[in-house]
């Protein structure tokens, strides 16, 4: 990658990472309505599930933040390296690039990764197509 492209992507993710940090944390309604009543009892599942979407949101918002973070970084300290897979080496697409300046690693490592992730959350592991439990 050219010095040109790499300040392309240095803006891009400069850019992002200006809009993302000043985003304001999503609120959720608290489980009491003052110190001391808590919310109806009918209404108390739907603060739940608000206040486990905004902390997911929330979550996912601090990731991206620290992705870019990261990418920039890349770009600074050692920018040759900016724009390959930090699994197998190999050159991310440039379309990916453009959409996700932050990615690590190309489709194919993050197929994996996603499969290992998918496995580890059902609680096993998986061995040449076999599901193991643990």
């Amino acid at each position: 990658m050219d010095p040109k492209q790499q300040a392309h992507y240095r803006q891009l993710l400069t850019r992002m990472q200006y809009e993302l940090e000043n985003k304001d944390a999503i609120k959720a309604e608290p489980m009491r309505n003052d110190d001391v009543t808590p919310v109806e009892e009918d209404v108390q599942p739907y603060v739940e599930m608000e206040q486990s979407i905004a902390s997911s949101r929330n979550l996912k918002l601090a990731c991206s933040i620290d992705d870019i973070r990261h990418a920039l970084q890349v770009l600074r300290e050692s920018p040759d390296d900016y724009g390959y897979c930090e699994e197998c080496d190999e050159p991310i697409e440039e379309r990916r690039l453009e959409l996700m300046p932050y990615v690590r690693l190309c489709v194919s490592c993050q197929q994996k990764e996603e499969e290992r992730a998918a496995v580890y959350a059902a609680g096993g592991r998986k061995y040449a197509g076999d599901f193991i439990d643990e």
